[in-house]
């Protein structure tokens, strides 16, 4: 079941498809700051461009010992981004509620 009509589902989903990218040297950044090291002193390798991104954070693959792994960066914006998230969401369920009870 959805929350809201399809035609506005689909839309809602191109957003993910449009999600911003950190640079590598974003990426690196958040990882010292968190690991206080680079992660390529940490992984055997560390891919340059993302696997895939969200407004929150991106996935990078990885090899350690061998084994190819996901590693989850979040964006160096993430605050930010997280207060306009949880705004934009609370502007459309308010805007659902006005909607006709057929298309809620």
């Amino acid at each position: 079941a959805h929350m809201f009509p399809k035609a506005y589902s689909r839309y809602m989903m191109q957003l993910y498809d449009q999600a911003c990218l950190s640079s590598l040297g974003e990426v690196q950044r958040v990882f010292r700051d968190e690991f206080g090291t680079d992660p390529l002193y940490v992984f055997d390798s560390f891919s340059e461009q993302p696997l895939a991104s969200a407004s929150l954070a991106q996935v990078h693959v990885a090899k350690l010992r061998g084994r190819k792994m996901a590693v989850k960066i979040h964006h160096h914006s993430v605050s930010r981004n997280a207060f306009m998230d949880m705004y934009a969401l609370r502007l459309v369920v308010h805007a659902a509620s006005w909607l006709p009870p057929q298309t809620q």
